[in-house]
C-alpha cells in the first residue's frame, strides 16, 4: 500500500535537529573542475522554475544554493503540520566551496555531479530513470518497483535495499555500507525529518524530496530538475520537461474544445461509511484540465495530497447524476452494497475507471506511482479519451481502464 500523506502550506522554520556538515564524496573520473578559475560560469545550462512551489535554486558561477520547503505530519492525522525548510550549497567538483555565512551558515555542502544514487521512494526512482541514470543507482527502497531490469537487480543484491519512504526510516546501515554519493530521501512525516538529520549526522550525502507536496502535477513533474541540479543535466531535465508541459497545453485545449463538460467523480471508497474524493489536489487538477465538471473541486480550500473524507450521505447529494466515475483504486475497501451503489448513474451505466492498468501484482508495483509522476500528459491523454472520445479518438489509455464491478 502507498498512502500519501495530507500537507498544508504555511510558514518556515529550519529543519530541526538536522546538523549540516559538509559532506565530501570520493574523487571519481566524473566532470572535474582541472584548475579553478574564479568568475567563471561552472553552469551554462540552468533550470528555470515554472510551475513547482516546493524547491528553488540560484547559480553562483561554481555552485549553486538549493532550497525546499514544505509542511508535513503523521499520515491521516489531524495534528499541526510541521514546517520545514532546508538549504543545500552544491558545489562543482574541484573547486571551493563558499564561505559559511549569513543564510549559507547552516546549509549542508554536498560535492557534484554525483556518479551513484539511492532513493527511499519508487517515484523518485522515476526520475533518476527519466535522467537516464539508472546505472547509477545503489539502493532503493524494495522490490516494488515495476521496472524489471531495476527489480532484478535488487533480488541480485547488486542494488541494496533501504526501506521505503511510507512503511519506516531508512536503513542507514545499508546506506553506510554502499556510500551513495547522495540519497534523494522522501521527507513526508515527522519521523523522516529525524531520519534525514540522522543520516547528515553519520556524514551521508542526503537531500529531501518535496515532490509529494506540489498543488500542481506539473510542478510535481518539475522535480526532475531537481534532481537533474545534482548531475549537472539541467539541458536534459528542461528539454524533457518542456516537452510534457507543451502536450499537456496541447490536450488542454483539445479537451477545452469538446461540446460539453461532463460531470466526473475521482475517490474509492475507504470503509465505515467514508469516502475519499478529490477536491483539491493533483487528481482535481487533473479533472479540471480534462473539461470536466467535478462537483467537489475546491482549489480555493486546503491542499489535501490523498483527497478528503466524506460520508456516503453527503456523496449523494452531489454525486449521484455524476455521468464517469473513477472509482478503482489499490486502497479502496469493499463497497457498500448495490441498494446503495444503484443510486448513482454512472455505476448503472458502467462508466467506471479504475488507474492501476499499468500494474503488475505479483510484485506489489504500480506505475502510477512511478511513469505518472513525470508524464502527466500521458494521465490527461487518458482522461480526454475517456470523458471527451470525440476529440481523442485514437489514444489507447496508458494508466486507466474501465472498472468491473465486483
Amino acid at each position: 500500500m502507498r498512502p500519501i500523506n495530507l500537507i498544508l502550506f504555511g510558514g518556515l522554520v529550519l529543519l530541526a535537529g538536522a546538523c549540516r556538515p559538509t559532506i565530501e564524496q570520493p574523487e571519481t573520473n566524473s566532470t572535474t573542475a582541472a584548475a579553478f578559475e574564479p568568475g567563471t560560469d561552472y553552469f551554462p545550462d540552468k533550470a528555470e522554475i515554472q510551475y513547482a512551489e516546493h524547491f528553488s535554486v540560484t547559480y553562483h558561477g561554481h555552485y549553486k544554493v538549493v532550497r525546499t520547503h514544505a509542511e508535513v505530519r503523521p499520515w491521516r492525522s489531524d495534528t499541526a503540520p510541521e514546517p520545514h525548510e532546508d538549504v543545500m550549497v552544491l558545489v562543482q567538483r574541484g573547486t571551493p566551496p563558499p564561505p559559511r555565512t549569513g543564510d549559507l551558515e547552516d546549509a549542508t555542502v554536498l560535492t557534484i555531479p554525483v556518479t551513484t544514487i539511492a532513493v527511499n521512494n519508487d517515484g523518485t526512482l522515476a526520475f533518476v530513470q527519466a535522467l537516464k541514470r539508472s546505472d547509477a543507482v545503489l539502493a532503493v527502497g524494495g522490490l516494488h518497483t515495476y521496472d524489471d531490469t531495476l527489480r532484478q537487480r535488487v533480488e541480485a543484491g547488486e542494488i541494496g535495499q533501504i526501506g521505503y519512504s511510507w512503511r519506516s526510516e531508512p536503513d542507514l546501515e545499508v546506506l553506510l555500507d554502499r556510500q551513495p554519493d547522495i540519497a534523494f530521501l522522501t521527507v513526508d512525516t515527522p519521523y523522516n525529518v529525524k531520519a534525514l538529520g540522522r543520516a547528515r549526522e553519520l556524514g551521508l550525502p542526503a537531500a529531501a524530496m518535496f515532490e509529494w507536496a506540489e498543488a500542481h502535477y506539473l510542478g510535481r513533474t518539475e522535480w526532475i530538475k531537481y534532481l537533474a541540479l545534482f548531475v549537472n543535466a539541467e539541458r536534459d531535465a528542461n528539454t524533457m520537461f518542456e516537452s510534457v508541459a507543451s502536450r499537456v497545453a496541447d490536450l488542454k485545449a483539445l479537451a477545452a474544445s469538446a461540446p460539453h463538460s461532463p460531470m466526473v467523480l475521482w475517490g474509492y471508497y475507504g470503509g465505515n461509511g467514508r469516502w475519499w474524493m478529490h477536491r483539491n489536489n493533483l487528481e482535481a487538477r487533473f479533472l479540471h484540465d480534462a473539461n470536466a465538471f467535478n462537483p467537489y473541486e475546491n482549489f480555493d480550500g486546503d491542499h489535501h495530497t490523498e483527497g478528503e473524507p466524506i460520508s456516503s450521505e453527503q456523496l449523494l447529494v452531489a454525486g449521484t447524476k455524476a455521468d464517469h466515475w473513477i472509482i478503482g483504486d489499490i486502497h479502496a475497501a469493499e463497497l457498500p452494497p448495490d441498494t446503495y451503489m444503484n443510486r448513482f448513474t454512472a455505476w448503472t451505466q458502467g462508466a467506471l475507471y479504475h488507474n492501476y492498468k499499468r500494474t503488475k501484482w505479483e510484485y506489489n508495483a504500480y506505475d502510477w506511482f512511478e511513469t505518472a509522476l513525470v508524464r502527466p500528459d500521458w494521465v490527461l491523454a487518458d482522461l480526454v479519451t475517456l470523458l471527451h472520445p470525440e476529440v481523442l479518438r485514437h489514444h489507447e489509455t496508458i494508466f486507466f481502464d474501465l472498472y468491473e464491478k465486483p
